[in-house]
């Protein structure tokens, strides 16, 4: 029956609660059910966001993986009701890699974590344990942490600038022109904000600048 998994011990101590796939695709569902479970994660999966709100309170501690985009109405009432019900479980939220506006609307609306479309497997293994884990932060309203704060204190003016821009979702050509310098500089510059912040990926830097506060809720 959805929702009722059955886990080991060891599966609990390991992973520290269950995956909840939450996915209007089948065909998607099924591809992040199956990456989940071969990490060695518990899966269940859920059709639609009302088929997990119904069964949420009976559900065991566990981290919800959306697949629904935030700009559908599918999407924004999951997190919108799981903002408003209190829900404890971290969601873990697609969008398409580069599509900043997504992945910042979903941190917003309280995803902890945004994995870029399409998909690659370790990057959603390990957004889905950190999750699990409890290792992500909550987004906005408390300090900076001391080492996100060192980390920002290393970009220099321009890259500081260059950072701003990047998680407004503007391109390089658009930030070049608004700074007066070449696409090919600019491209250096998100080099070495990437490089100093730490950062993989564009989700990695929207998550980061969301929990500097240099995103609004």
């Amino acid at each position: 029956m959805i929702g009722q998994v059955e886990v080991s011990q060891a599966a609990t101590e390991t992973a520290g609660g269950s995956v909840y796939v939450v996915a209007g695709d089948e065909g998607l569902g099924a591809a992040l059910a199956g990456i989940v479970r071969e990490a060695g994660l518990e899966v269940a999966m859920f059709p639609s966001p009302a088929q997990l709100l119904d069964r949420l309170e009976g559900l065991r501690a566990g981290c919800i993986l959306s697949a629904l985009c935030v700009n559908t109405a599918d999407g924004a009432v999951l997190l919108n009701e799981l903002a408003a019900r209190g829900c404890p479980f971290p969601v873990v939220a697609l969008a398409p890699a580069g599509d900043v506006a997504t992945a910042v609307r979903a941190m917003k609306a309280g995803a902890v974590d945004v994995v870029a479309l399409p998909l690659e497997a370790e990057a959603l293994v390990q957004a889905v344990r950190e999750a699990l884990e409890g290792m992500a932060r909550p987004l906005g309203g408390g300090p900076i942490p001391e080492a996100l704060r060192l980390r920002l204190e290393r970009l220099t003016r321009r890259e500081r600038q260059v950072l701003d821009a990047m998680v407004r979702g503007d391109g390089n050509k658009a930030i070049a022109h608004e700074l007066g310098i070449s696409p090919r500089t600019v491209e250096v510059h998100r080099s070495k904000v990437m490089e100093k912040l730490s950062c993989r990926s564009l989700p990695d830097v929207v998550r980061l600048a969301v929990q500097a506060g240099l995103i609004r809720a």
